[in-house]
């Protein structure tokens, strides 16, 4: 009987271990498709809004059929590689001009491909046509890029640079750059280099927006909503108006709201500015941010307002390397606003899992508590009045007593 009683004493006491650790988060979701020891967890869309301090409070339990808990470490998969670069010095070895404009031939030190070259020139406001032409003894010439359009603005309202030269892998012994005009922009240095654009494994979120036209103020603002506050780090303008534009923007998102009198209140903290203009692809990327609500501020200035035919917002979709040592239920936890970054001994290693099967998440379960409060006891009066009027009594019964006793 006494070892009985010890067992269940025993199990007790795993059940309060595990309800306290699993207790403590707001919500949790059952995970199913384990199979091995390392797996690949996405997580889902509406997670990111109910998770506290960046996702720092992620955490993955597991039950094991003696009732223990374990615990199984992850790492955030890195999706996003980094742009990789290769750059070569030159000689600019010729400078010559005729009716067509000024020509510049410059020889690279490296015999490596290259589809990238940023020129610098004294001129400080330019708009110009450039011929980009490779060669390989000088003489014959093959043509890159034909009228690309180069373009300096510089006063005292605007500073805009637009002369690098993107295109093709182009490899050849000497390049030559014709400067279409009358005027020697005067090339004063370059930038000649091999970029490998880094591989994005980016998610396009759906969205509403709603744009407005401030004339007084002589903005566009563009309020874009999405349905949960999921990480962004990159939005793209497209623009329907085939003129020549040029225009300086802000890029912002909701960091806080409150409610007055007068209805909602909302704050908006600053992303990233730039400018929308009709040389570039108007992309613009950010530092990451977890949010809804983003708003974009177009300076119109003079101008009329540009015609904005979409705008896209895109992120990451995070995603966990997890390691099961153990076999148990597991549970993904989240929601928990006092928990701290986890450190994991395989934080500090290399793993190779470039294959590891994708896990599946159960609905989410919801363990919110709640804050409901305790109504009085006392809700009508007229207890109030009787519970008065019983004390007087009491009290006049005493005194009653204490005179009569004298």
């Amino acid at each position: 009987m006494k070892l009985k009683f010890s067992l269940l004493l025993l199990f007790a006491g795993v059940s309060v271990t595990l309800s306290a650790q699993m207790s403590s988060y707001n919500y949790r979701r059952e995970i199913s498709g384990i199979t091995g020891q390392w797996h690949t967890l996405i997580l889902p869309e509406d997670l990111f809004e109910k998770s506290y301090s960046h996702m720092n409070d992620l955490r993955i339990y597991g039950i094991t059929k003696n009732n223990d808990t374990v615990e199984a470490p992850y790492l955030f998969k890195s999706l996003n590689a980094t742009p990789k670069t290769e750059e070569t010095g030159f000689k600019i070895i010729n400078e010559s001009h005729n009716a067509n404009g000024f020509y510049y031939t410059l020889l690279p030190e490296l015999t490596i491909p290259l589809n990238d070259i940023n020129l610098n020139f004294e001129e400080k406001n330019f708009d110009r046509l450039i011929n980009l032409e490779g060669s390989e003894n000088n003489k014959e010439w093959f043509t890159i890029l034909e009228n690309y359009r180069v373009l300096s603005i510089e006063n005292e309202i605007t500073r805009f640079h637009f002369s690098r030269l993107v295109f093709p892998e182009a490899s050849f012994k000497y390049f030559r750059v014709l400067v279409k005009g009358n005027k020697d922009p005067q090339l004063s240095d370059a930038k000649m280099q091999r970029v490998k654009a880094a591989e994005q494994h980016l998610k396009t979120y759906s969205s509403k927006i709603k744009t407005t036209e401030l004339k007084t103020n002589k903005q566009t603002i563009a309020d874009i909503a999405l349905l949960h506050a999921v990480p962004l780090s990159k939005i793209t303008i497209d623009v329907s108006d085939k003129f020549d534009y040029f225009r300086n923007i802000s890029i912002s998102y909701l960091s806080d709201s409150f409610k007055t009198d007068l209805g909602w209140k909302y704050n908006y903290s600053a992303l990233t500015t730039g400018s929308l203009n009709s040389f570039e692809k108007g992309s613009f990327e950010f530092n990451e941010i977890i949010t809804k609500k983003l708003r974009i501020t177009i300076e119109n200035g003079d101008n009329e307002a540009l015609n904005i035919s979409n705008i896209s917002v895109e992120g990451t979709v995070p995603e966990l390397l997890v390691r099961f040592t153990k076999n148990a239920d597991y549970f993904l936890c989240y929601g928990n606003k006092v928990t701290f970054q986890p450190q994991y001994d395989i934080a500090k290693f290399s793993v190779n899992t470039i294959n590891s099967p994708i896990l599946t998440l159960l609905p989410e379960q919801t363990f919110i508590k709640s804050n409901n409060v305790s109504e009085p006891l006392l809700k009508s009066k007229f207890w109030l009045w009787g519970l008065m009027l019983l004390i007087a009594l009491i009290l006049g019964y005493f005194s009653y007593r204490m005179l009569k006793n004298k």
